[in-house]
């Protein structure tokens, strides 16, 4: 049995889709490419597949970057229950947009549930190369999130949950250059966060240089969710508007 979704982002001078096909125990995700999104074919230009059943690969996709600065779209797919690195020590991957290759690993830690949320976040330190955000929301005090180089993967920058969170990192963007110091900040959820009132969620607008807090964002009562998808949800449009 299949359930089918689908995300849609567009991508230079070409139209990138990623179909995610969910049986009850495997995730596939086929990355397609077309020339025009509302006629796209049903065809596939790569698949990848999960390692094992039920590890939840593709539960974050996103090929809004160039990891390899080889002017092709890359992929990001992960999976947050991945137990190579350990239980549910969660995994991410970056492919090449060009031949499908994998061109990035990165693994979490035991119950870190590294990938529950990752994007191609531009370009961090100006080497030509856009990085990698990714969420490790089970680390341990409440969550953290993760800057790597799309260059090498080295870590470029580690963010631990503030006080009081629940599942820092469930959602994660670049936020462009928010306070104009000239590096691309970044937006991080914490949808279980109930600081300021029970099941509230909490958003945060963090500096990319040092991973500061520059802004803090709550949800209301009852509406926790809306910080789990911080791109698709309203709470964007409320978090820009407050800016």
């Amino acid at each position: 049995m299949l359930r089918a979704g689908s995300a849609i982002r567009q991508s230079g001078d070409r139209s990138l889709g990623v179909c995610v096909f969910r049986t009850w125990g495997l995730i596939l995700t086929w990355v397609l490419m077309w020339a025009s999104v509302r006629s796209a074919p049903c065809g596939a230009l790569y698949s990848f597949d999960g390692a094992t059943d039920n590890n939840w690969f593709g539960q974050a996709v996103d090929i809004r970057g160039d990891a390899n600065a080889d002017g092709f779209s890359d992929i990001i797919g992960t999976s947050f229950t991945d137990d190579t690195g350990g239980s549910e020590a969660g995994v991410v991957y970056v492919f090449s947009g060009q031949s499908g290759d994998t061109l990035l690993t990165f693994r979490g830690q035991a119950n870190w549930e590294l990938g529950w949320a990752a994007r191609f976040a531009g370009d961090l330190d100006g080497d030509g190369h856009d990085d990698v955000i990714v969420g490790a929301c089970g680390a341990p005090g409440g969550g953290k999130v993760m800057v790597f180089s799309g260059l090498d993967g080295d870590t470029l920058l580690v963010i631990d949950g503030p006080a009081g969170s629940k599942c820092f990192g469930v959602a994660v963007d670049g936020a462009g250059d928010a306070n104009g110091d000239g590096v691309i900040d970044f937006i991080v959820g914490d949808h279980d966060n109930d600081v300021a009132c029970g099941n509230c969620g909490r958003a945060y607008l963090v500096s990319g240089v040092d991973g500061s807090l520059l802004h803090t964002f709550d949800g209301e009562g009852g509406l926790a969710f809306l910080a789990s998808r911080l791109p698709e949800w309203a709470i964007w449009t409320r978090i820009i508007a407050e800016m």
